[in-house]
C-alpha cells in the first residue's frame, strides 16, 4: 500500500492506494 497524500483537494486525506 502505498499512503498518498491530497492533490490540491479542499480536504486532504490520505489515501491507502494498492498498486
Amino acid at each position: 500500500t502505498t499512503p498518498v497524500y491530497g492533490n490540491g483537494n479542499t480536504n486532504d486525506k490520505v489515501a491507502a492506494i494498492d498498486i
